[in-house]
């Protein structure tokens, strides 16, 4: 199967869609999964649990993209300040 080469067949409909599908084929015996996402795949999982609860028994998430954009911020936040602190003293 070849992947699609449109950018609008990416979207998180399209990949809780091919979950699904993983789902049916890997655990068709099962009506309901525990799901674990990490990195993107958190978000990706969120969204399945919000599209498709009626496949999802649990859902745990690890470390998620917005985390990590959250602490780059915070990060960032900070030098920034210590910076200031340091531009004060030598004025």
């Amino acid at each position: 199967m070849k992947a699609p080469e449109s950018v609008s067949s990416y979207t998180c409909f399209h990949l809780v869609d091919d979950l699904i599908s993983l789902l049916d084929a890997v655990a068709a015996n099962q009506e309901k999964v525990f799901v674990v996402g990490h990195d993107w795949g958190a978000t990706i999982g969120w969204y399945l649990c919000l599209f498709r609860p009626d496949k999802v028994k649990a859902y745990e998430k690890m470390k998620s993209v917005m985390e990590e954009e959250e602490r780059d911020n915070k990060r960032f936040a900070k030098r920034s300040m210590e910076k200031d602190k340091t531009d004060d003293r030598n004025l």
